[in-house]
């Protein structure tokens, strides 16, 4: 199957065509539009697209469809699904769209924050956060309140969160936005928020995904503590680096040994196999890593600067998450 989904900010439109092979077969297809698998409107494929027919996609052009504020309200700042349909009503594909200049609200992600005391945003259900605003501003909101709800007044030693009616509520909307969203979420969203999110998963998933989030969050807490170590340290370079032979610390541990060592590929390898069983959990640890591979200030990367071997085996995994 050949397709397109565009966003036409200026005519406020989201556009697209869909054709198949010889072999196949859409005849009848529909094309639906959601937001937060709410259905907003359904079409044929039947608008005239001159320019596929042109290139030779499609026999006559008749493929094309069009959702504008002609039949939906399109809200600038939301996430859409573009899902198309066959004649049994079998689904061949679904598409997530951002509709908006992402930038944007991704900046307004960022930047929105409430007093540690304001509880005033956790009244309403999450359909009605979304419904009020963009998805990345409803979402952010979203997050807040999973926050609050589990440590807002306690943290040593446990955890004592802000009671509200719609908890429960949440976490399954917040789930199901994750997961329906995750493409554009890793795509667009800062590491910080990223790891807010695992967070969230680690305090509120079932218990085997919140260990494999809890794995995920204990990484990202390790490199920070890591770089904590910029507040109380000057570092210089070694003009003699150490490669060839482990380096004891605390407890009877060995630094890595960076000219041969299997470190890197048993936690690689370790943490692939373990989080094969939960795939949501296994995208959020590869965002990581591979920021983690490229990132001058990271630990790992200060590690396979220093070492082929573990330079080797980061171009390896990095194809592999």
């Amino acid at each position: 199957m050949k397709y397109a989904v565009d966003i036409n900010l200026k005519k406020n439109s989201i556009t697209g065509w869909a054709s198949t092979d010889a072999n196949e077969n859409i005849d009848n297809c529909m094309v639906s539009i959601f937001r937060n698998d709410n259905l907003l409107h359904t079409c044929a494929l039947i608008m005239q697209r001159d320019d596929v027919l042109k290139a030779g996609l499609h026999p006559d052009g008749k493929c094309g469809f069009v959702f504008s504020n002609e039949n939906i309200n399109l809200i600038c700042g939301s996430i859409y699904k573009v899902q198309f349909k066959d004649s049994n009503g079998k689904i061949i594909l679904s598409k997530q769209v951002f509709y908006g200049e992402v930038k944007e609200f991704i900046d307004q992600f960022n930047t929105f924050e409430l007093p540690r005391d304001d509880f005033s945003i956790m009244n309403d259900g999450p359909e009605e956060l979304f419904r009020s605003g963009n998805d990345f501003l409803a979402f952010k909101k979203l997050l807040i309140r999973l926050r609050r709800g589990k440590r807002a007044h306690g943290w040593r030693g446990a955890f004592s969160g802000h009671d509200y009616p719609c908890i429960h509520r949440d976490w399954i909307f917040f789930r199901e936005f994750v997961e329906s969203n995750i493409d554009i979420l890793l795509l667009n969203m800062r590491p910080r928020y990223l790891c807010s999110i695992v967070d969230v998963f680690a305090d509120y998933a079932e218990v085997g995904e919140r260990m494999a989030a809890l794995a995920i969050s204990n990484i990202l807490m390790h490199e920070r503590f890591s770089q904590t170590l910029k507040c109380v340290y000057d570092f210089s370079e070694k003009y003699e680096k150490i490669l060839d032979r482990q380096l004891h610390y605390w407890g009877g541990m060995a630094t890595n040994r960076l000219d041969l060592d299997d470190a890197f590929d048993v936690f690689m390898t370790r943490n692939i196999e373990c989080l094969e069983y939960f795939p949501l959990m296994k995208k959020f640890f590869g965002k990581f890593m591979k920021e983690m591979l490229i990132e001058d200030s990271s630990i790992l990367n200060v590690n396979l600067k220093n070492s082929k071997f573990f330079s080797e085996a980061a171009n390896f995994y990095r194809n592999s998450i």
